[in-house]
């Protein structure tokens, strides 16, 4: 795709760092370690393809649902989507933090970039805008489903939550490069990608218990 965008403008930039962001996601993955071949890489690809089935499946479900039974305005209801709405804002901060800490220290190109003839705002702009499209993009495509059907049934209001997501992307996105910079300074960028992934346990496990709470 990238060959046929103007090279070296701020377009054809964001779609470079988008690309190294996602191999860098991959690479997080794997433990740095190299992908198996053969039958394992063939049951990765039937569990990716099973996942993507059960999301648009019962994505199609709950926006039909959606549709014909609007969501009451109570306050259990209120405070279940904020603490829906606050747990994805952790995991989107800490995923912001580990590729802050790949943009900025580790892959080892931001000299090279602010030396070229774009403008250090335009690198630092595109940088930072591919970061919260990155960490938005799995979301995005777990809620689509849901969001399409309830639309196309009469609730286009749904379609708001893109605007909400992407706006948390770019929130977290603002503090996770602060926050980056702050624990570089303090901790070094090993133990700040530490600090991102632990941030990520404790916040599974604290959705995990809430969703108990009823139980």
């Amino acid at each position: 795709m990238m060959r046929f965008l103007p090279a070296g403008s701020a377009v054809w930039l964001l779609a470079h760092e988008m690309r190294m962001g996602l191999r860098g996601m991959e690479q997080q993955t794997s433990d740095g370690k190299k992908a198996k071949k053969g039958a394992s890489q063939i049951a990765l690809i039937g569990l990716a393809i099973f996942g993507g089935l059960v999301i648009a499946i019962g994505g199609l479900g709950l926006g039909f649902l959606a549709a014909r039974f609007p969501l009451p305005q109570t306050p259990l209801v209120a405070l279940i989507v904020t603490g829906g709405t606050l747990a994805l804002f952790t995991l989107m901060l800490s995923q912001s933090i580990n590729m802050s800490v790949q943009a900025l220290f580790e892959r080892r190109d931001l000299d090279l970039l602010l030396s070229s003839p774009l403008r250090p705002r335009v690198v630092l702009t595109v940088r930072a805008i591919s970061i919260a499209l990155v960490a938005v993009m799995l979301y995005a495509a777990i809620v689509t489903p849901f969001i399409v059907t309830a639309s196309l049934l009469g609730r286009p209001e749904w379609l708001g939550l893109y605007v909400l997501l992407m706006a948390m992307a770019m929130v977290s996105t603002t503090f996770g490069i602060m926050l980056t910079l702050a624990l570089f300074a303090a901790i070094g960028p090993r133990a700040t990608r530490t600090v991102a992934q632990i941030l990520a346990g404790v916040t599974g496990g604290l959705a995990f218990l809430a969703s108990q709470m009823w139980n």
